[in-house]
């Protein structure tokens, strides 16, 4: 499935202070639109609606952030600590994540469309009951992150690393796994349904639903 990169302007005003920007749109219920934010911290709890629209992040710390609800739109996170981040409710659409980190992150339902995850730590993220559609991980290290009872539509994994993944009630049917780094993932039935996998990896997840591989002598 073809996914939609974000849409900004060439040119945008920069801003070192995330914080006080997101804050005095918040109070006065306007968008971040069409915003740089170079390095800085953005914290806050953001219980009202927000909605970035044409905003680029540039090594940004957004660690000590909640917000109860929202909307990111053609917005690109570069060199970002999104570590401990509160983002669960919220929409992207047409975003990209480049080389952040975001170890245990929460994106719990919050639907993505059209967003690229490019490297980066994501070490106990979690992305439980988020509807996926045109979303693409790659060479992130996702080990013990959480993809419960998701909804995937176009979502892939190119390079990752995908160690103690608990994937329950998330249908990979149609998904490539063969180029990532699968192994002691938690799933309850039938997830694994029409994935794709390499031979390698046949073998450990037929030791993993409890069949015996017998290791033919040379």
């Amino acid at each position: 499935m073809k996914i939609l990169p974000p849409s900004l302007p060439e040119s945008l005003p920069a801003s070192d202070d995330p914080s006080g920007v997101v804050a005095a749109c918040a109070a006065s219920g306007d968008d971040v639109a069409d915003r740089h934010f170079l390095t800085g911290t953005l914290t806050g709890d953001f219980s009202s609606r927000v909605e970035f629209r044409r905003c680029r992040f540039d090594g940004v710390r957004m660690t000590a952030c909640r917000f109860g609800h929202a909307d990111f739109v053609d917005t690109i996170f570069s060199g970002c600590d999104l570590s401990g981040v509160e983002l669960s409710g919220c929409a992207f659409l047409r975003c990209r994540f480049e080389n952040c980190k975001g170890v245990g992150s929460a994106f719990i339902h919050s639907p993505m469309r059209h967003v690229v995850w490019e490297g980066g730590p994501f070490r106990m993220a979690n992305f439980s009951e988020t509807p996926f559609k045109a979303v693409r991980f790659s060479h992130c290290d996702l080990t013990e992150s959480v993809f419960l009872q998701c909804a995937a539509q176009g979502l892939s994994f190119e390079a990752c690393r995908l160690v103690h993944v608990n994937f329950c009630r998330t249908r990979l049917a149609g998904i490539d796994l063969s180029s990532n780094q699968l192994e002691g993932i938690f799933v309850s039935g039938d997830e694994l349904r029409d994935a794709v996998v390499s031979p390698f990896q046949a073998v450990e997840l037929a030791r993993l639903l409890g069949v015996k591989v017998k290791e033919e002598p040379f």
